[in-house]
């Protein structure tokens, strides 16, 4: 299986999104005939990058419609853990006398563990891949990932540039993880409200917002929506966090 990270984040909230992909070759080669239909291609025809961030054509929309239509055929699945910045106090992910930085990188990794641990239980020989970190620092990151996984999940854990057309599929990862970013923020920007309203026509989710997923168990979220599940955090975590403990850090209910 292949697990693509990713981040993305505005100064209400911050997202942790991953798109895990028992069968990735077939998704992207989905993806690669969809950018040759619609010749998604810069000048020297290289294929271009899809992202939330430039979906701002007509082009640039279609293409990422019928990319979200391969995804919904496909064996591939998309979970994201939302965190409300206003109310999340970092005093749980370290000694009160440590810069807020460390505070801050534990938690990026505190969570980033929580939503791969909790959909790779029975992943083995598995590849994670991250796209460039931004909001901690990177190789920090990506050795604590290996101390958690490897190999017992993961053969291999890589920073990748999601621009490129091997990791193209991590691109995908951006447009839903953007689309839930866009309806928390109720963005009215026209091409990605009518991608993140596409988005929740095609997998008959109420919406990708705090209001519903904010009241939903993790249960009937399983049985209503195992394409896409939005994790909401809830503030009052433990001082202390152990190993992975969905319990104690996420409440879906």
């Amino acid at each position: 299986m292949l697990v693509y990270f990713d981040e993305s984040y505005n100064k209400q909230f911050m997202l942790y999104g991953a798109l895990f992909n028992p069968h990735s070759k077939q998704l992207h080669s989905q993806l690669t005939k969809i950018k040759d239909k619609y010749n998604f291609k810069d000048t020297s025809g290289k294929y271009k990058e899809m992202k939330y961030s430039t979906t701002n054509t007509p082009k640039s929309l279609l293409v990422a419609k019928e990319s979200i239509d391969a995804f919904m055929k496909s064996t591939s699945w998309f979970r994201v853990i939302v965190v409300e910045l206003e109310n999340f106090n970092y005093d749980g992910f370290g000694k009160f006398n440590e810069p807020l930085k460390i505070k801050q990188a534990r938690a990026y990794k505190k969570f980033a563990e929580l939503l791969i641990e909790g959909n790779t239980r029975n992943v083995r020989d598995g590849v994670l891949l991250c796209d460039n970190m931004t909001r901690c620092k990177g190789d920090l990151f990506m050795e604590k990932m290996k101390e958690l996984f490897c190999p017992r999940v993961f053969r291999e854990i890589l920073e990748i540039d999601s621009s490129l057309y091997e990791t193209q599929l991590s691109q995908i990862n951006d447009i839903l993880l953007g689309s839930v970013l866009n309806n928390l923020s109720n963005s009215a920007h026209k091409q990605k409200k009518e991608l993140r309203e596409y988005i929740i026509k095609s997998t008959e989710i109420p919406s990708l917002g705090l209001d519903y997923w904010g009241n939903i168990g993790k249960s009937k979220a399983d049985e209503l929506h195992p394409k896409i599940q939005v994790w909401i955090f809830k503030p009052g975590i433990p001082k202390k966090l152990g190993r992975c403990n969905s319990q104690a850090i996420i409440k879906l209910d």
